[in-house]
């Protein structure tokens, strides 16, 4: 879109800078697009080329492997943990995928994965001789609660 306007604007007889700044690019950039609209003709010329931007780190072989290693816990794969952690994955990854990929890109692959997980919660069994321990044990938790903030 932008080409095409500082086309348009150069054909109506702005100056070149001015067109430039008013499009937040440089003075060059615009002669680029001028040369290649002259030598391809038609606003064709002024699309994105395909191929352009960072190439994913990730193939799709590789996330295919990502999502079913995650279906599966860890220790079935050999592993003595419980629970996936980024930096497992990627020790994964790189053990069966022959891929080396940061804890970054990892994450950054569970997200586009709708992949979610919080770090376990350790619950302890109630102590069966709390009683025994605490000298004065309150009767009631929420009675104990109200005492304090009446202090």
């Amino acid at each position: 879109m932008k080409r095409i306007l500082a086309l348009l604007e150069l054909d109506r007889g702005a100056p070149l800078a001015q067109v430039a700044a008013g499009l937040g690019v440089t003075r060059q950039t615009v002669y680029n697009w001028i040369a290649r609209f002259e030598a391809h003709g038609g606003s064709d010329a002024l699309r994105d080329r395909a191929g352009r931007g960072r190439s994913p780190k990730m193939s799709d072989a590789e996330r295919r492997f990502l999502a079913w290693s995650l279906d599966q816990p860890p220790s079935a794969l050999g592993y003595a943990a419980v629970g996936w952690t980024t930096a497992l994955l990627s020790e994964h990854l790189a053990k069966w995928m022959r891929v080396h990929i940061s804890g970054a890109t990892v994450r950054r692959e569970l997200r586009r994965l709708d992949y979610v997980w919080k770090r376990p919660r350790y619950v302890l069994q109630p102590d069966p001789d709390r009683e025994k321990k605490t000298p004065n044990p309150p009767t009631n938790p929420a009675s104990s609660r109200t005492q304090r903030r009446a202090c």
